[in-house]
């Protein structure tokens, strides 16, 4: 299902208000997550992105971005070897501890010198436990796609409208948009549901 909340911050606070400890929480590297105490998943793409464009021009002697760029194309590769053997062997624990060790060994491979390596490492190192968790569970994804995908349509929405109008129209709209994203979702009809919801509650009063 698609579960929307539309506050008006996401801090940490936020998130904690919506974890379930049954699930595991894909998520990139914003600090509001940190304090969830579910199991986490963080965002390859996220990662990849970091790496595929550097924030430090200054590539020299001490830092060669062809070496850089082999590095990041490495842990691209891990990633696509950790998906294929997810679907060929299946979801476990021990899928997870062999990818982790093979992605930290070229992880502590990398050059200790130059700014891009460093600010690499530190972003991988800073999740250390958090980048295989999807190996562990079927319905889990390496990237939040599926959730950023979820979320287009109201991002979209508020770009036009240029509002949510009050908080009543906030929670609405949210109830409304689970709904529909959860009916397309399962190949329901979201016209029959709702339908269904209304005639339960009127049904329900004496």
């Amino acid at each position: 299902m698609v579960y929307y909340a539309i506050r008006d911050s996401r801090g940490h606070k936020v998130a904690k208000s919506l974890e379930s400890m049954d699930g595991v929480d894909v998520c990139d590297g914003y600090a509001g997550y940190d304090k969830l105490r579910c199991r986490r998943q963080r965002d390859w793409s996220h990662l990849l992105r970091i790496g595929k464009k550097p924030k430090y021009d200054d590539f020299g002697r001490e830092e060669n971005y062809y070496d850089y760029k082999r590095c990041v194309e490495g842990f691209a590769l891990v990633l696509r070897d950790a998906k294929v053997a997810k679907e060929r062997y299946g979801p476990s624990k021990r899928l997870k501890e062999r990818f982790e060790a093979r992605f930290f060994r070229q992880v502590f491979s990398m050059p200790k010198q130059g700014r891009n390596f460093k600010r690499l490492n530190d972003y991988i190192i800073r999740f250390n436990n958090e980048w295989f968790t999807f190996l562990e569970y079927k319905d889990v994804e390496p990237t939040s796609n599926r959730a950023e995908r979820a979320m287009r349509p109201v991002v979209i929405k508020r770009r036009v409208s240029q509002q949510t109008r009050g908080e009543d129209s906030m929670d609405s709209y949210a109830m409304q948009m689970s709904l529909y994203m959860s009916s397309k979702l399962q190949g329901q009809d979201y016209v029959e549901n709702l339908s269904n919801i209304l005639m339960s509650g009127v049904s329900s009063k004496p």
